[in-house]
């Protein structure tokens, strides 16, 4: 449910202003407000006491919970000492559970950490892991996309520069010049 909730508030737009034009961080569905102040001031204590009960609960939480809770911060633009705290414990989990996380939560993950620039070297790696030649196929193009922008914006470079190459497309299997 905590998970759904922030999944909500960043869906929706609550505490939306229409006077202050765009919305940077929800360009889905806007909420009007006669209090934006008022209601901004709500989602962010909401969020604080959200991030704080949480952060005790993380390994209860499945993958996809996790991606949609980090997410919600993302797409709220929401970062702060308890968030951070929060996306520890989500990055965390991702190190220790990789496998548990399919391909749907690892770019939403990775995408929602590099969008609020929280960058955990471990977290990044575990995902980047995932990028293999038995699981790549299992990645749609939108989470792949996702995934390869967060590692490029996280600054994450493989140690073998054409390691992506070789187990994407094997030797045998690459056109060259001649066919």
């Amino acid at each position: 449910e905590i998970s759904n909730s922030i999944w909500a508030f960043s869906t929706v737009g609550f505490g939306y202003d229409e006077t202050c034009g765009t919305n940077s961080h929800n360009d889905y569905v806007h909420v009007a407000t006669d209090d934006p102040k008022g209601d901004k001031e709500l989602v962010y204590e909401t969020l604080e006491v959200i991030a704080e009960n949480a952060v005790s609960r993380v390994d209860r939480f499945k993958a996809q919970e996790l991606n949609n809770m980090a997410w919600g911060f993302a797409r709220l633009g929401h970062r702060t000492e308890r968030t951070d705290r929060l996306l520890g414990g989500v990055a965390n989990e991702l190190v220790q559970r990789t496998w548990h996380f399919k391909p749907q939560d690892v770019g939403a993950t990775l995408w929602s950490f590099a969008t609020i620039e929280y960058f955990d070297r471990d977290a990044f790696r575990a995902g980047a892991s995932r990028l293999n030649f038995r699981f790549i196929r299992s990645f749609k193009p939108q989470e792949m996309s996702n995934t390869v922008w967060a590692l490029a914006t996280a600054g994450f470079a493989p140690k073998y520069i054409h390691a992506f190459d070789t187990s994407l497309v094997p030797a045998q299997q690459r056109p060259t010049k001649d066919a």
